[in-house]
């Protein structure tokens, strides 16, 4: 993908500590968002072109911990299980992230 024209240089927009950027290319205050799916997908009036080069994406590690003496621990172990699962990664793709 390359970009011409006044895009090319645009203008450096950051969002309120309180806002995504979603709203803002909404608002027409930006033109290109660089942020993960998502954050994007579910505002509406946004279109995700293509993705981030591999590049430019984050891998986010998530561990799950059990508490000694829980009731729970059937819970615990199954939840795990459950995020390989391919019903998990049919939701995490559908919200716009990506398992590996």
């Amino acid at each position: 993908m390359s970009i011409s024209g006044p895009a090319r240089h645009p203008r450096r927009v950051r969002p309120r500590l309180d806002e995504l950027a979603g709203p803002l290319l909404v608002r027409g205050e930006a033109d290109i968002g660089l942020r993960r799916p998502a954050e994007l997908l579910p505002v509406a009036g946004v279109e995700i072109v293509e993705p981030q080069p591999l590049q430019r994406r984050w891998t986010i590690e998530y561990g799950a911990a059990m508490i000694d003496g829980s009731p729970q621990r059937h819970g615990y172990r199954a939840f795990p299980v459950f995020m390989r699962s391919s019903a998990a990664r049919e939701v995490l793709r559908s919200t716009g992230l990506d398992p590996v």
